[in-house]
């Protein structure tokens, strides 16, 4: 029988040692995914032995490591393991209890009945307003007592809101230094006690895609220590479920994106976070001994149809802006993804020809700022 692509089972769990399943044997989780190229590279050097006969004596290996990329479609708490593996993040903080937001200002304020534990750079999530247009997502920028001056503005003033609900952002990971390796495994459902086991997988680059009249895709590039076949499961029984929330899409389920402090309509919107991985290796070793990773290097596009010269106007003056992203599914969960400071380092706005319109592409290159320490934050809503 023929092994086919729709039968494989694809599975993970987080190595506490690298390239070596942990000891239980371990549960492991059930990935959702569309596509996979995880695999073993080797390496083989030809002999250049001279020989009368002009043929070579032999081909010789001479290392190998893991590797592939994995394709998914976005949705709540499908990827969180490898969202915080990739920014190397230590972990995902805790939910703490929110607040009631008492009064709704359009000149950017939002005042609460208890500011103790929010703190500038949050993210807050408004529920259940009487306005309805201020229910969503906000950036606390500076805290006057009980008032917030957040970003993006309120849609509507309401002087005496008893019934909107604050939810902190606590649950969110930024870019760390904690390194998290995985095994996965790969089940070939159709045969018979078929499986292959990598191990010491680690993420080199994570790529999301976010455009119109499509689902929102992310995929993951990884670097690993090796791969073998197995005849049986590497873990502990049947494997963790996945989960089974909606896919999100760019229509339903993109309900914020932030450009400076305005709200900002785009055509496409895609970013890559890219830890520069590299494998080491030693003498009388085969394969890896560990991966070493380098500067996180985030870069991005984002695409608009061209309305004025506003973000032309940072892009020509070398003036740093800001990128943040709001997703959230039909239950009410959701993230963002934010870039507190980037540089646009290409733009332009052509006409590419007739019966087009005109489009403002750009190019923006996420950097470290200097006031919250953070290149890249994603802060996760939980709908309970």
């Amino acid at each position: 029988m023929e092994a086919e692509a729709n039968r494989v089972a694809l599975r993970y769990v987080a190595e506490s040692t690298f390239g070596e399943v942990p000891s239980g044997p371990p549960k492991f989780k059930d990935l959702r995914y569309t596509g996979e190229s995880l695999h073993l590279e080797q390496t083989f050097v030809r002999s250049n032995e001279i020989r009368s006969d002009r043929q070579t004596p032999s081909v010789t290996r001479v290392n190998l490591n893991a590797a592939g990329d994995i394709s998914g479609e976005f949705s709540y708490g499908t990827y969180d393991d490898f969202l915080a593996a990739v920014l190397f993040a230590a972990a995902w903080g805790s939910s703490q209890a929110g607040t009631t937001a008492t009064a709704f200002d359009m000149a950017g304020t939002i005042t609460v009945a208890d500011a103790t534990n929010l703190s500038v750079g949050m993210w807050v999530k408004i529920e259940d307003a009487e306005d309805a247009e201020n229910n969503g997502y906000y950036k606390i920028t500076a805290i006057d007592t009980n008032e917030l001056t957040v970003t993006p503005a309120p849609a509507a003033t309401n002087a005496a809101d008893g019934t909107a609900q604050c939810k902190k952002g606590t649950q969110q990971i930024v870019n760390g230094t904690t390194a998290t390796s995985f095994a996965f495994e790969k089940e070939f459902t159709d045969l018979t006690n078929v499986f292959s086991l990598l191990t010491g997988i680690m993420y080199e680059s994570m790529t999301m895609t976010v455009n119109t009249d499509g689902i929102i895709t992310v995929s993951f590039t990884t670097l690993g220590k090796t791969e073998t076949g197995q005849t049986a499961t590497s873990g502990d029984g049947a494997p963790t479920a996945a989960n089974s929330n909606p896919v999100m899409n760019a229509v339903d389920n993109v309900i914020l994106i932030l450009e400076g402090t305005e709200p900002t309509d785009l055509t496409e919107f895609s970013f890559t976070i890219n830890n520069n991985l590299r494998g080491r290796r030693v003498i009388g070793t085969l394969g890896l001994r560990s991966i070493g990773a380098g500067s996180i290097t985030p870069t991005g596009t984002a695409n608009a149809y061209f309305e004025s010269n506003a973000t032309m106007a940072k892009f020509r003056g070398n003036q740093a802006t800001n990128f943040a992203l709001g997703f959230e599914d039909d239950a009410g969960n959701g993230y963002i993804i934010e870039f507190p400071e980037v540089k646009l380092t290409a733009g332009q706005t052509v006409a590419g020809g007739i019966n087009t319109d005109v489009m403002q592409e750009l190019t923006f290159e996420p950097y470290r700022d200097a006031t919250e320490n953070v290149t890249v934050r994603i802060v996760r809503f939980p709908a309970a």
